[in-house]
């Protein structure tokens, strides 16, 4: 079985992590690219919608992270500074 928070701090201990960063590998995603990426998983009404509401990229990511059941142990979302 594998520890996940372990296996994590190893990497992060180890430099892993931050290597990969500085290679131009990014740990967070901004919310109009995630939903271009991933989009294809929403519901088909949440993807043809027009209504203003749900058309920001925010609103939208966490529409479809709450469709596919990810809760808040699996990502967090938050506006950019």
């Amino acid at each position: 079985m594998i520890d996940a928070a372990l296996v994590l701090n190893q990497l992060t201990c180890n430099g892993v992590l931050e290597g990969i960063r500085s290679k131009g590998f990014p740990n967070r995603t901004m919310h109009n690219d995630f939903k271009v990426r991933y989009g294809i998983l929403a519901a088909e009404e949440e993807r043809s919608s027009t209504d203003p509401k749900n058309t920001s990229a925010i609103v939208h990511t966490w529409n479809m992270l709450s469709k596919l059941e990810f809760g808040p142990h699996h990502n967090r979302i938050q506006k950019m500074r």
